[in-house]
């Protein structure tokens, strides 16, 4: 639940009440403060209703709105006085039960009163955003023609439960079937999405970051528009692998993209950004060396001399001497190995050089051919 308090900030559609220390035109800046002043006010000495509405600044939540509060404080020297919250949600302004501060905070006392709704009064129905962006707030105040009534604060808080976009899905569990189903369109990471018979994905996956060990024993499918999806590592299907949508020329790598009945049709294998051990490879594949480069705030980074890569076989042999790395984009390398069916079987060596004006950074891995 996010809750957030809204204030005045304008003059709204009525200003009614008689008298207000900052003078005509300006009552709304005596009821804003965040802490009440008590100082500066809206008053009356009437025996007649007055009263005044404030616009409010535009909201910056989002969500489902659960309920609006509205809040007041107030004070009278006379017990035969009133007061009412006021809001205005479309055309229909909506007055609260009248409220006696005399009797129920004493004489010349300062009090605060507040009112919830859950619907718009306007229609019955949800809030909506654009009910809270058109809302006016404001109060209503009746004296006994010699008394003086005061108001110094009025506010509004608008309760949401915000959307939810889940920033790390990790080991979803589901012993025949697991979907996601909808908008996965901001969806940071979906790591270790385990289904025994079967793993879905649907929906706009635009601008997912990272799938990273995605596992169906009986079908796996990525269905949708996975346009800007940065890496996909270890996903499995070892019945069928489906990945269907458009991924431009912003998919970065895909790494380890296996199907044990359709491996036939699958010619990208690529290894884990440099620093971990890279999965086992069948001798005549081609291993897609990757390396990320980041300054000291975590930020992609070429540096000054580029990246070279070094790998050696199992035996200690020279396979790749100090070769420059191609450059994806900022920050990002491969080198593609293409192994042969003659190479040996065992650890190969991977080591990363990365040269940035005089600072020299060394990064290694290994990767087994089989």
């Amino acid at each position: 639940m996010v809750t957030e308090i809204l204030r005045p900030n304008a003059t709204g559609d009525e200003e009614g009440i008689a008298n207000a220390d900052s003078g005509a035109g300006n009552h709304w800046q005596d009821v804003d403060e965040v802490e009440a002043d008590t100082i500066t006010a809206v008053w009356t000495i009437s025996a007649t209703d007055e009263r005044d509405l404030y616009n409010l600044p535009a909201s910056s939540e989002s969500g489902t709105i659960s309920k609006i509060t509205l809040y007041w404080r107030v004070k009278t020297n006379t017990s035969t006085t009133y007061t009412k919250g006021v809001i205005k949600s479309d055309s229909t302004v909506t007055l609260t039960a009248a409220k006696n501060p005399y009797t129920d905070f004493g004489a010349n006392t300062w009090g605060t009163y507040s009112n919830i709704w859950t619907t718009n009064p306007a229609d019955g129905e949800a809030w909506e955003q654009t009910d809270i962006d058109g809302l006016q707030i404001g109060v209503l105040l009746r004296s006994d023609g010699s008394g003086t009534y005061r108001c110094t604060q009025v506010y509004v808080e608008v309760d949401y439960t915000p959307p939810y976009v889940p920033q790390l899905f990790y080991q979803n569990v589901g012993q025949h079937i697991l979907a996601i189903v909808g908008a996965v369109g901001s969806r940071k990471v979906v790591l270790g999405l385990v289904g025994q018979g079967r793993v879905r994905m649907a929906g706009g996956l635009s601008s997912a970051k990272s799938f990273n060990r995605i596992v169906g024993q009986g079908a796996m499918a990525i269905i949708g528009m996975p346009s800007t999806i940065k890496r996909i590592h270890w996903l499995v299907g070892q019945s069928t692998l489906m990945i269907r949508g458009t991924f431009k020329t912003t998919l970065d790598r895909i790494l380890k993209i296996l199907s044990l009945h359709t491996a036939e049709n699958l010619n990208i294998i690529c290894a884990p950004i440099g620093g971990s051990n890279m999965p086992d490879f069948i001798a005549g594949e081609t291993v897609i060396c990757s390396l990320g480069v980041q300054d000291e705030e975590g930020a992609p980074k070429d540096p000054t001399k580029g990246v070279k890569i070094t790998i050696t076989d199992p035996q200690g042999n020279t396979m790749v001497d100090e070769e420059n790395m191609t450059r994806d984009e900022l920050g990002e390398y491969h080198h593609d190995y293409n192994s042969s069916s003659t190479d040996s079987v065992g650890a190969y060596g991977v080591k990363y050089t990365t040269i940035d004006g005089t600072r020299i950074t060394i990064a290694e891995t290994s990767f087994t051919v089989q």
